[in-house]
């Protein structure tokens, strides 16, 4: 029988080495964010960025790292050492199928994603207005501005604008995309019980 198969979750084997990884990926992403700022580059595209640039290398690193796993796994079940002839006996030639199987991003990588997309927007703009305060109140220090922006940045109208801004439209994708995974979750299962369905008929016949 076929098996009708879409995008599913997997489970998070390696949280610390994503958990460094996504740390990188949030430095790096708040730094594009700032330049863009200092631009005056602002658009809906800032936002998809945001939230691109975050989720695209959390796929890519759950990916090299359940590769990096499978390889390991693939190694030790390929050969083994016997005590007694000391020498390295292959244990099966079908090893090297095994964990081939498709594979998704898992709930841990997304999730760890998405609040590095929303905490990248907001450390941006509190880099970016205190950019612009220090340059026209030069008296300031930078980590008096800094600090302050940190902590009331969305109570200010006017350095919470571009920030609120952002955020609803990387809620508006996030929606959009989880309302796709679940259409095509729900149309997986549909095909999948037809598939079944179409499979029992030509055995009973």
């Amino acid at each position: 029988m076929s098996q009708v198969r879409g995008f599913e979750f997997k489970k998070e084997e390696n949280k610390l080495k994503m958990s460094i990884a996504m740390f990188v990926v949030f430095l790096l992403t708040t730094l594009i964010l700032y330049i863009f700022g200092i631009l005056n580059w602002s658009s809906i595209y800032v936002a998809f960025i945001a939230l691109g640039i975050p989720i695209g290398c959390a796929t890519f690193v759950d990916n090299m790292l359940e590769k990096s796993k499978e390889k390991q796994v693939n190694n030790e079940d390929s050969w083994s050492t016997n005590p007694d002839e000391l020498v390295k006996t292959k244990k099966t030639r079908f090893s090297k199928f095994k964990g081939t199987e498709r594979k998704d991003i898992s709930k841990f990588a997304v999730a760890l994603s998405i609040i590095v997309s929303y905490a990248s927007v907001y450390i941006s703009e509190v880099f970016i207005w205190t950019k612009a305060v220090l340059e026209n109140y030069p008296d300031n220090t930078f980590s008096d501005v800094f600090t302050y922006l940190l902590k009331n940045i969305l109570t200010e109208e006017w350095s919470r604008k571009y920030l609120v801004m952002y955020w609803i439209l990387m809620t508006g994708f996030i929606i959009f995309i989880a309302i796709g995974y679940f259409w095509n979750k729900r149309k997986m299962a549909k095909m999948q019980k037809k598939d079944e369905e179409q499979n029992n008929n030509i055995r009973k016949s």
